[in-house]
């Protein structure tokens, strides 16, 4: 686990002065507090924060060339059978990193041959110095980030914006993205807020050969076919494929542990660790003081079950809100997923104890957990339900919404649902991932901010596939919600803090297997992740699948009306709005008016998406 970077002429000699070297290393650090290295020529520079998890031994810093000095590599991520691969092909290693093996790989076979036999997570740059041929890849799923920046006379790449900047990209803003992203609270995959910045697509091969500039899919994430309709063999495979993606992930030369929540996904994974490793650990944070959204004796209760050791830290408010303004002064994009600000604490909380930590991200995606999906389940199955929500619309009118307490957010999910049934099920699902609808989006930007709606309209097409079936929903959000959203958070919030995570339900056989599955193993309109449930019924204890799905939510609206009511004060006023030129003054006003109103809605992640924004911007771009 590390940060990456580089640049590549495409024409003549490489114009990098040295004073960047410095600050581009420096843009990384972050993600790699361990070591660092850099190697250049006259045609390319590239960089490497090491954060060391497998051989700690100084011989595996990066850059790190072959034995003939004919190819040079810079690597973000882990990969998993490497000691089979190294096996398989009888490779001698000098050291004992999963690098070397790719290197070795790399440096016989075609990267496309490579790349589909790599079990686990990447970002990676591999050049070759004779033939002048730099090669970046990234895993199938896009749980390691890579973005691209081109010119006329020049490519790089980095795991993060800030180390394109260092490198002197020149900043400007992507007016279309920015509509997506006040839209979805986070940039859709494979795009950025920087003009002429792109993401690297998750399974996508970029070649550059001296100035020409190929990109192709080594991996392409398979169709739902709903072939798998039993459900005892599927429990079965099931089971026995999460074993080896859990057993898989122990590898590790450093402590490594477990993120429990108490919920399906976190539980099923840290049961199994422990199965592997007896001592294995268990962190969770509870609130001391916002009882709401307190669901750590969830947690506790799951780790006592399968006899993890356990650690609940129990943060107040205050905890997390002395480290919003450092974090939000140092994002090198928008990311305004609130529930962020929790991952980030408790990353920073329990990396003083490992280095690891297993997390059940992805499963909601692929079998169907999250509300949202109930809902669709329902809304597609039950004319009933959709005939009572229907009739109960004068009600709905009256019931403040709000995520902030029980009833107001059954009002706010309700009024949501009233919306998705007047709309076709591509626009459907296009809003319900996100927080707001057009006519809300183009109203809140100025009518002299040029946007380009035939490229808005492109991008919306491209976020999502055509969606037909219910599992069209989850290989929509395989592709769009995981890369764009989830992935993006916890790789954010563990490289912020020194921490690696891994994700045992994204090894690309259990997530082949669940699009195999019939959503009936899936869903059925109450509840959701009926085959995990199935599968695992008997290893965890009842809390675990009866609580009320719940994500990661933090009292946002509370604190945005009170203790960060001095941030939407200095970064929503009408001074820097004006001078900003991009939001309707007045639609902002109304919009905190909204958020202090016993009708709030979904004012608080709006408000909270602007903020973000507004300080990103004022960073880069005032």
């Amino acid at each position: 686990m590390c940060g990456i970077s580089g640049t590549m002429s495409l024409k003549g000699v490489l114009n990098l002065p040295e004073s960047r070297v410095p600050e581009t290393l420096q843009a990384l650090r972050h993600r790699g507090p361990d070591g660092s290295g850099h190697w250049k020529n006259n045609t390319i520079a590239l960089f490497h924060s090491r954060l060391s998890i497998i051989d700690l031994d100084p011989r595996s810093l990066q850059p790190m060339w072959n034995k003939e000095r004919s190819a040079v590599i810079v690597f973000n991520g882990e990969i998993f059978n490497y000691r089979e691969l190294q096996q398989q092909y009888n490779i001698q290693c000098s050291t004992h990193s999963d690098t070397e093996i790719l290197m070795h790989l790399l440096d016989r076979f075609p990267a496309e041959e490579v790349l589909p036999q790599l079990t686990g997570y990447f970002a990676l740059a591999y050049y070759r110095v004779k033939e002048n041929e730099l090669l970046l890849a990234r895993d199938r799923f896009g749980e390691k980030p890579l973005y691209v920046f081109e010119d006329d006379n020049t490519i790089s790449f980095a795991s993060e914006p800030e180390a394109l900047i260092r490198m002197g990209m020149k900043v400007a803003l992507n007016h279309e993205v920015l509509y997506h992203f006040l839209h979805f609270n986070y940039v859709p995959a494979n795009l950025s807020l920087f003009k002429g910045v792109t993401q690297l697509a998750p399974g996508q091969l970029l070649r550059v050969k001296h100035d020409n500039i190929t990109k192709n899919e080594w991996y392409t994430l398979p169709k739902p076919s709903a072939s798998i309709t039993n459900l005892h063999g599927a429990k079965n495979e099931l089971h026995s494929l999460m074993e080896s993606a859990v057993r898989s992930r122990m590898v590790a030369d450093v402590p490594i542990g477990g993120f429990l929540s108490g919920g399906i996904d976190s539980s099923i994974v840290c049961a199994l660790a422990v199965r592997d490793n007896t001592s294995f650990r268990t962190f969770s944070i509870g609130f001391s003081d916002a009882s709401y959204f307190d669901e750590s004796r969830y947690a506790e209760e799951v780790a006592e079950h399968i006899g993890s050791a356990h650690t609940t830290y129990k943060i107040s408010s205050r905890d997390i809100l002395d480290s919003i303004e450092p974090l939000l002064k140092l994002q090198s994009e928008p990311f305004a997923d609130s529930s962020a600000l929790a991952v980030n604490v408790l990353c920073k909380s329990a990396q003083h104890k490992i280095k690891v930590a297993l997390t059940g991200d992805g499963a909601d995606e692929l079998f169907g957990g999250y509300n949202k999906h109930t809902a669709e389940f329902r809304l597609r199955n039950n004319t009933l339900w959709n005939a009572a929500v229907n009739a109960g619309t004068p009600i709905l009118g009256i019931i403040p919404a709000s995520r902030a307490s029980a009833t107001g957010n059954i009002a706010r999910k309700l009024r949501k649902y009233k919306e998705g049934l007047q709309l076709n099920p591509n626009d459907r699902y296009y809003r319900w991932t996100g927080f707001t609808n057009k006519s809300d989006l183009v109203k809140l930007l100025r009518a002299d901010f040029v946007i380009d709606e035939a490229a808005i309209e492109s991008i919306r097409i491209s976020i999502s596939d055509k969606v037909e079936s219910f599992n069209d929903v989850l290989y929509n959000d395989i592709r769009t919600v995981l890369p764009g959203d989830m992935l993006v958070k916890g790789d954010r919030m563990s490289m912020r803090n020194g921490l690696e995570i891994r994700s045992p339900f994204l090894d690309h056989r259990i997530v082949e297997y669940a699009l195999r599955c019939h959503e009936q193993l899936k869903n059925n309109g109450k509840k959701g992740k009926l085959l995990l449930r199935e599968a695992f019924k008997n290893e965890l204890p009842s809390s675990a699948f009866e609580r009320p799905k719940k994500g990661f939510e933090v009292p946002l609206q509370q604190w945005l009306r009170n203790d960060l009511r001095h941030l939407t004060e200095r970064y929503l006023n009408q001074d820097f709005l004006e001078n900003q030129r991009i939001f309707q003054n007045t639609e902002v006003q109304a919009l905190l008016k909204q958020l202090h109103s016993n009708n709030p809605g979904d004012a608080a992640a709006r408000v909270w998406g602007l903020l973000t924004f507004n300080c990103w911007y004022a960073k880069y771009l005032m």
